[in-house]
């Protein structure tokens, strides 16, 4: 059955037609094929050659180019590879490194000294978590320490040592702890929701024992912006539904399909905010060294602090943005409120 395109369809398609073709008058045709002439244009009165001339033109730019413009285009098409965890099922995508431009010079930003002066960066590539880890995942993760110590651990240390992980009695936490049984579960429909709260300490140890380790600054905003400098990870453009910014509560790590970066790496404008393996420090990007930097503890950084990356559903569209960058403590060994865990691994150039 015959449909007519919707407006995101005729964009895309608009778009691969026009570079193809080089042609305004075949972009403008376009939109009266797809029922979307623009009223100016004297669409009944063309002339029936070139109508015909323009639509060989068109269609023979498609099947000559147009696969390849889509592979060119769009990650997802070309395949952008993927591994699965054995450890705990996560998926990852590869980010196969490069060089890009970290930090942005913008005075109307928020805390915008943080995000300044703009900086080369050159990354070896790595594999990220396509997803934020789990209720589901974390879960597996507590039971599997909670089992390793058996007796050990008398009834309150099994207890505390849960709490230390997971701040079980926020309101928007996915998990419960039974004490009798001594074992975590997940709340009714929250085995897709993203684990928080958590502490730097215990997102550290996560990934960890799952063979991974913490993103990198430099790595989440990479993974995040690409190297075309965007301002999300989707694009320039603010699209409010595309990400979970603004709302009440988290949502399942796959909830929101459209926040997705150039690498195909899914949430990271929204949701839950996600801990990173550097110390924080105000002044690192004016001495960042080029090549795959971190900071450490030093002059300037705080070992008591870590840097914090992505956006949440209670922040704003400011903190949406892949520049944004915010610390969180980490001294007192404690769930910060809305903080999860993205992992990463090493890959090589070969990969």
């Amino acid at each position: 059955m015959n449909r007519r395109l919707t407006n995101d369809e005729l964009r895309i398609m608009k778009g691969i037609t026009s570079t193809l073709c080089g042609s305004v008058f075949v972009n403008l045709r376009f939109d009266w094929v797809a029922g979307d002439s623009p009223p100016w244009y004297p669409a009944r009165n063309l002339p029936g050659k070139e109508w015909r001339m323009n639509m060989k033109t068109m269609l023979a730019a498609w099947i000559g180019w147009g696969p390849a413009a889509l592979l060119l285009a769009f990650p997802a098409f070309a395949g952008v590879p993927e591994r699965t965890s054995p450890a705990d099922g996560a998926v990852q995508v590869y980010v196969p490194g490069g060089e890009f431009t970290m930090g942005v010079d913008d005075p109307e930003a928020p805390m915008a000294d943080e995000q300044r002066p703009p900086h080369k960066v050159r990354l070896s590539p790595f594999w990220m978590d396509k997803y934020e880890v789990t209720n589901e995942q974390y879960a597996r993760f507590l039971n599997a320490l909670l089992a390793e110590n058996g007796t050990n651990w008398t009834d309150r240390q099994a207890f505390e040592s849960v709490h230390a992980r997971v701040l079980l009695e926020h309101p928007l936490g996915g998990l419960e702890y039974n004490a009798r049984q001594r074992r975590v579960t997940v709340k009714p429909g929250r085995n897709r929701h993203p684990v928080m709260p958590v502490s730097w300490q215990a997102a550290t140890e996560y990934a960890d024992r799952m063979g991974r380790r913490l993103p990198t600054e430099a790595e989440w905003e990479f993974a995040a912006r690409g190297t075309d400098g965007r301002r999300y990870p989707w694009g320039n453009e603010w699209h409010a539904r595309w990400t979970n910014v603004g709302t009440r509560a988290p949502a399942a790590v796959d909830a929101f399909p459209k926040d997705v970066s150039p690498f195909g790496v899914i949430g990271l404008a929204g949701n839950i905010r996600e801990w990173i393996q550097d110390c924080y420090d105000i002044n690192f990007y004016a001495s960042s060294p080029k090549n795959n930097p971190v900071a450490g503890p030093g002059p300037g950084a705080s070992g008591s602090m870590r840097v914090v990356r992505g956006g949440s559903f209670m922040l704003t569209e400011w903190d949406a943005r892949t520049t944004s960058r915010y610390r969180g403590i980490v001294s007192d060994n404690r769930p910060q409120p809305g903080m999860g865990i993205r992992t990463v691994g090493n890959a090589d150039a070969a990969n």
